[in-house]
């Protein structure tokens, strides 16, 4: 009996040893399934070793229309452990899943991650917390007008995804698709990587809700009430909310609610009070907004009131609803010379004027084609014949080619002559006071000799290649193949490059400035007009250039800034009063470009100054724009290669609107 029980025992031991993968994969959607296109889509993936130490590499594949695209994590597994790695590939018009792949030793492991892209006039909504449910109601509210199409405009809706704290990316890029996030209890767990993800998030372009009320914990955390429009105080009992009826168009809310008492601080607007409390503030932040609730919509009673549909509605309508990945591709759109539009080709690239190239005219090279036509067909076979040797046809041929050939190459050796190089484009968007700045930067490099090379981007948290549009790449033959090794420094292993080419890479980084801007703005009435007063002073290490100061509709021109030279400005921008009401209107008086093309880096300013004037109906952020030469942030190559830099920097000043004459 007992050595029954063992040899059954031991099978099973051995069923299980046998039947046990020796290496499993757990692909883990940060935000669900949905996406927004032309995103990062950001996938936590687990690989876990159940046999000894393994050294291997996983691959995150997309593919596209006539592309794939790789990303490549390096991984050393110890025996029994695992490891998990955060992706952001990135959603285009063809992406319908994503293949993961690990190759280590013998073993050969690939899962396959389905995606749900969005509509393009569809927003991401997540809540960052411990609830799982209660925003349903969102899907029923339509969101801004954002395409214009056949002269119409469509709007989409509110998707709402949820993610615990413990899953929440602790970079910026991963939130690139995502238009707003909802605090709720439990977001105090974030850790310091993930708020000042959250923090850069916003800085361009992200909307961030902050609820208050008695699970709002996470109000006491120093990051986050470092942008916070308001100074939290203490949590109150209120037995109504009427004003929250008018807000909803909706019947009063005539039970208790948790309040969060607070200050509203300078160069903050409050949408919504009671009496003298603040219910609803909003900020301006970078690019983007924090609107502060005193209340949790969430939770009950507020959950179950019968206007929390006509609420969402009439807040949302006060937040601009891009995300910033619709920035960053309008500035590469930008700087590759083609205006975008929505359907998110890859743009062919247009040669950088700092780039001369002589070619020889087409009158010569037909003239060249001419003459050897004419030498190797009746001039070679009439002497041939002449000497009765045709025979020696196959020698005498070649040679008038390989003269042609000579010429030919002395006319174009030059350009093999030229060195590599490298034309920079950057963006760098930043809040007034801050010092790092988030780089969109796009690099036009010329490459005189074809060759695998290999390029490094320092900090960098996108790269990509936009050297070939979609159009062209058609069969095998042609199909393109970009592989980043992913980590800091990212590299571009082994591309492939023909002689005399122009080879295109955008990417995003972040780079510290060792300085900052100094600004305050002040609209106040004068007569029947409104004065824009303040002062800017430039604390960088380097001159700032062509600077422009972007206000309501008007384009302020100031002189060039050395450094720590400062400007006053006095300035009338408007003729009369810029409308200022309590609550949206129903109709949108201005309809919103989301995906029209944009011509030039001041058409994307107006596009995000309209946004602004649309969601708050006044000038509550103006826009600093300067060019400057430094930093150089070029890809590092292992042949030299001579780098220019053109910088743009975008800074956005908070505009504060006083009533005092």
């Amino acid at each position: 009996m007992h050595k029954g029980l063992l040899a059954l025992g031991l099978w099973a031991f051995v069923v299980g040893v046998w039947s046990q993968k020796p290496i499993e994969i757990k692909a883990t959607p940060l935000f669900g399934q949905r996406a927004t296109l032309n995103s990062p889509f950001p996938i936590a993936i687990e690989v876990r070793s159940n046999t000894g130490n393994l050294r291997g590499v996983l691959t995150v594949r997309s593919a596209g229309f006539g592309s794939i695209r790789e990303y490549r994590y390096p991984l050393e597994l110890p025996a029994g452990g695992r490891k998990v790695v955060v992706t952001t590939p990135i959603v285009s018009d063809y992406t319908s899943s994503f293949e993961i792949l690990f190759e280590g030793g013998r073993h050969r492991v690939s899962v396959r991650q389905e995606v749900q892209p969005l509509g393009e006039t569809d927003t991401l909504v997540v809540n960052v917390g411990d609830l799982i449910g209660g925003l349903q109601n969102l899907t029923r509210i339509p969101n801004r007008r954002k395409t214009e199409w056949g002269g119409l405009s469509q709007s989409g809706k509110y998707q709402p995804a949820y993610c615990m704290p413990e899953y929440f990316p602790e970079s910026a890029l991963a939130l690139g698709g995502v238009s707003v996030v909802i605090l709720h209890a439990g977001a105090e767990r974030l850790n310091a990587e993930q708020w000042n993800a959250l923090r850069q998030w916003v800085a361009l372009g992200g909307v961030l809700i902050v609820p208050g009320g008695a699970g709002a914990l996470y109000l006491q955390t120093p990051a986050l009430r470092s942008i916070l429009p308001v100074q939290p105080e203490q949590l109150i009992q209120a037995p109504r909310l009427p004003a929250l009826g008018t807000f909803a168009q909706s019947r009063p809310l005539n039970q208790p609610v948790s309040l969060t008492r607070a200050r509203v601080l300078k160069g903050s607007r409050t949408l919504l009070r009671q009496g003298e409390l603040p219910l609803i503030v909003a900020r301006p932040y970078g690019l983007g907004a924090v609107i502060f609730l005193a209340f949790h919509p969430a939770e009950e009673p507020l959950r179950s009131y019968m206007g929390i549909d006509g609420f969402w509605k009439a807040l949302l309508r006060h937040a601009p609803d891009l995300p910033p990945s619709q920035t960053v591709n309008r500035v590469f759109a930008v700087q590759s010379g083609v205006a975008s539009n929505h359907f998110g080709r890859n743009p062919q690239p247009v040669p950088g004027a700092d780039v001369k190239l002589e070619l020889p005219s087409l009158g010569l090279v037909f003239t060249l084609l001419a003459l050897y036509f004419f030498l190797v067909v009746p001039v070679n076979y009439w002497v041939l014949k002449r000497f009765r040797a045709l025979d020696w046809a196959w020698i005498t041929t070649p040679l008038i080619a390989l003269v042609f050939v000579g010429i030919l190459a002395r006319f174009t050796a030059h350009l093999y002559r030229k060195p590599l190089s490298a034309n920079i484009q950057s963006v760098l968007i930043m809040p007034v006071g801050a010092s790092e700045a988030y780089a969109i930067s796009s690099a036009l490099l010329f490459f005189p000799r074809a060759g695998l090379y290999d390029l490094q981007f320092d900090r960098a948290e996108l790269v990509e290649s936009g050297t070939l549009s979609s159009f062209v790449r058609r069969g095998g033959d042609l199909l393109e193949v970009l592989g980043t090794l992913e980590g800091d420094p990212k590299i571009v292993q082994d591309y492939r490059v023909r002689n005399l080419s122009f080879q295109w890479f955008r990417y995003t980084r972040y780079v510290e400035l060792g300085g900052h801007l100094e600004a305050q703005l002040r609209l106040k009435p004068v007569g029947r007009r409104w004065q824009l007063e303040g002062t800017i002073r430039n604390r960088f290490p380097f001159p700032l250039r062509q600077v422009e100061l972007h206000v309501g509709d008007r384009i302020l021109y100031i002189h060039d800034l050395e450094p720590g030279e400062g400007h006053f400005v006095r300035e009338t921008v408007f003729q009369k009063v810029p409308p200022q009401v309590a609550r949206p209107r129903e109709v949108d008086p201005w309809m919103l470009r989301a995906y029209s093309d944009v011509a030039s880096f001041n058409d994307i300013i107006s596009l995000a100054r309209e946004e602004w004037v649309q969601s708050l109906h006044e000038v509550s952020v103006a826009y600093l724009t300067a060019e400057t030469s430094e930093p150089v942030l070029a890809p590092s190559l292992r042949d030299a290669a001579q780098s220019k830099a053109r910088n743009t920097l975008w800074i956005s000043i908070p505009v504060e609107v006083s009533n005092e004459k």
